[in-house]
């Protein structure tokens, strides 16, 4: 309210994924307690709480479809809710939901972690990172690959550009058709295509996500 007291409050414990408004509602992964109790440790769960925003009451929830689920994030763009989940060793899950009514538009699989998920438009972004050893021999170590990869809204994928020393990824972000992913390096890909455009190199290497205006 403009005067700032309290509308409600819920006791519901809330996932380390981030959460969504959309139409008068919140999105978001249910957290449960370990058997310690209410001041235990969060233990993920595979649950997106629908809860009425003007008053707090739980509508109903959505169950992503998945074992040992450890969310990551929820994004919206448009009238979809994009929701990536990682589960332990098998493959993370990205699933997509129309707004009007919830229903499950799409899903799709990919190797080995989601690292960050986010939407502009018409276009979905996803990094993945997975392990691979390029000559299975002891002169060899096993190395990470990571990739962003474009989908559209559809769930068609539009083009996977490897990250040249993306460990870590924290963030791939779309601005006026460019995509910037940040690795502590900061590389700008062409939104369209997937074309590498330019790449800036930082010293000490930055641990943060990008700021537009």
């Amino acid at each position: 309210m403009q005067n700032g007291s309290l509308l409600w409050q819920s006791s519901q414990q809330i996932g380390s994924a981030n959460l969504i408004i959309a139409h008068g509602k919140l999105y978001f992964f249910r957290g449960t307690s370990q058997p310690q109790g209410p001041t235990g440790p969060v233990v993920e769960s595979n649950l997106i709480e629908v809860v009425d925003a003007s008053n707090g009451h739980l509508l109903h929830t959505i169950a992503v479809k998945t074992s040992d689920p450890e969310p990551l994030s929820l994004v919206m763009s448009g009238d979809i809710l994009y929701a990536a989940m990682n589960n332990g060793s098998r493959a993370p899950l990205l699933q997509a939901y129309n707004l009007s009514d919830e229903s499950l538009l799409w899903q799709k699989t990919y190797k080995g972690r989601i690292l960050t998920l986010s939407a502009t438009g018409e276009n979905v972004y996803i990094v993945q990172q997975f392990l691979h050893v390029a000559n299975p021999t002891k002169k060899d170590p096993a190395n990470y690959t990571t990739q962003t990869i474009a989908l559209q809204s559809s769930g068609s994928e539009r083009w996977r550009w490897t990250d040249p020393d993306g460990f870590g990824t924290i963030a791939a972000v779309e601005v006026n058709g460019v995509v910037c992913v940040v690795d502590g390096n900061v590389a700008g890909v062409r939104a369209s295509d997937g074309v590498a455009l330019w790449r800036t190199i930082l010293n000490p290497p930055t641990g943060f996500p990008p700021a537009f205006e």
